[in-house]
């Protein structure tokens, strides 16, 4: 019985197109430049020889995301402008997969009520959180501007940049009273959205597989705690794929 752990190639990214996230940068993934890199970026990518690519979207949006995956290797659709499918859908059909795997799963992250106790009660870490997660989202929107898309997503996955984005969640834990432990709370969804990404990959990992997730890099600092805690998964290194 192969008792091999499947090997993940985690890729940290910023969404492409429209987000929620409270940060965000410009990224016109459909001008020609861009898609140059993209699809330099999945030939890259192709070389894992992934059986399984994994993908920041719904698992409750398996069969929508799949009809279209279907559409677009029959080339009757063109890919939207995000990662999901600018990255997930090429690098899939580039290696000849016939889905892609949602493994995402949306839980309640009580963001409003947590800034709406912080204003009434501290206004001066509102203020001081919000001035500077916008200077960090200035200086990650001027980065992705000028760089590559290689480049980009180097320092996105770099370390630093992991631990710096996390940090941000701690920070806010500290929200709340002993009688309102807001920030408790929205870090505890926190970890219960990335906690459920991970049992989903655990479902897919075959021993021996392969298994590409293409996900926001602030998922990253959580889930590689639990992936180097799993008997089923071992990550392999990303930076030979983006190499410079």
């Amino acid at each position: 019985m192969d008792s091999r752990p499947a090997q993940l190639l985690l890729l940290g990214t910023f969404h492409f197109g429209d987000t929620i996230d409270a940060t965000k940068v410009e990224f016109d993934a459909l001008a020609p430049l861009r898609q140059q890199e993209i699809v330099r970026l999945v030939e890259r990518l192709s070389r894992f020889k992934a059986n399984v690519v994994a993908v920041e979207a719904g698992v409750d949006e398996r069969a929508e995301l799949n009809e279209r995956y279907a559409a677009f290797r029959e080339g009757r659709l063109e890919p939207r402008a995000n990662e999901v499918e600018q990255i997930g859908f090429r690098l899939a059909a580039r290696c000849e997969l016939e889905r892609v795997t949602p493994v995402d799963q949306a839980v309640d992250m009580p963001f409003d009520p947590l800034f709406r106790w912080a204003e009434a009660n501290d206004p001066e870490f509102v203020r001081d959180f919000w001035r500077s997660l916008r200077v960090q989202e200035r200086h990650d929107a001027d980065l992705v501007s000028r760089s590559t898309l290689l480049e980009a997503l180097n320092y996105f996955n770099d370390p630093a940049f992991v631990a710096r984005d996390h940090a941000r969640y701690l920070q806010l834990s500290a929200v709340g009273n002993q009688e309102n432990d807001l920030g408790t709370n929205l870090l505890a969804a926190w970890y219960e959205r990335n906690a459920t990404i991970f049992e989903n990959l655990t479902r897919v990992a075959e021993p021996g597989g392969r298994i590409i997730l293409i996900i926001g890099s602030g998922h990253l600092a959580i889930l590689r705690d639990l992936i180097s805690r799993s008997p089923q998964l071992v990550e392999v290194p990303l930076e030979e794929y983006l190499r410079t």
